[in-house]
């Protein structure tokens, strides 16, 4: 079952911290004429051991517009077996951008 959430004009538009994720998203905007939005978040991991930090590190969500601010979220594969898995890494990201650029209508006319 596809998620949906729905976003204000400006979210998911910002640039990232990662300028190939920018440079991906604004590609695959311009090919598909769609409505492609990606957001960054913070998570924190857990402790490796009893005196150590909580490891930060940044995971994206990626959107495709549907409608009128709806947007359904694109839904990763997961190696624990859960289906849902929305958080994905920036190198989980590149690559599926690069697989939905090589693959777009534009490109294989």
């Amino acid at each position: 079952m596809p998620a949906y959430i729905y976003l204000g004009d400006s979210e998911g538009r910002t640039p990232t911290s990662n300028p190939e994720i920018d440079t991906l998203i604004a590609k695959l905007r311009e090919r598909t004429q769609d409505d492609w939005r990606v957001l960054e978040r913070t998570c924190r991991g857990p402790r490796t051991g009893f005196w150590r930090r909580r490891t930060t590190v940044m995971r994206y969500e990626l959107m495709r517009g549907t409608g009128d601010k709806e947007f359904q979220m694109v839904n990763f594969w997961a190696p624990r077996g859960s289906s849902m898995n929305f958080f994905v890494s920036a190198e989980v990201l590149v690559a599926y951008l690069d697989g939905l650029l090589s693959y777009s209508p534009s490109s294989h006319p």
